[in-house]
């Protein structure tokens, strides 16, 4: 909206109708998130770096 050639009582007024019509479609589960990452890290095997003896 910033570069946009509409007047400011145009630009005012598409940002309000933008702001009270947009709602977010996705929730944050902090369980479900946990529990996911628990269960990828179960399943990497782990990596043993060794240092080489010169």
């Amino acid at each position: 909206m910033k570069s946009s050639t509409l007047n400011k009582n145009l630009k005012d007024l598409s940002n309000s109708i933008g702001i009270a019509s947009i709602k977010p479609n996705m929730f944050y589960d902090y369980e479900k998130t946990e529990e996911l990452k628990q269960q990828i890290k179960r399943q990497i095997e782990p990596v043993i770096i060794k240092r080489i003896k010169i």
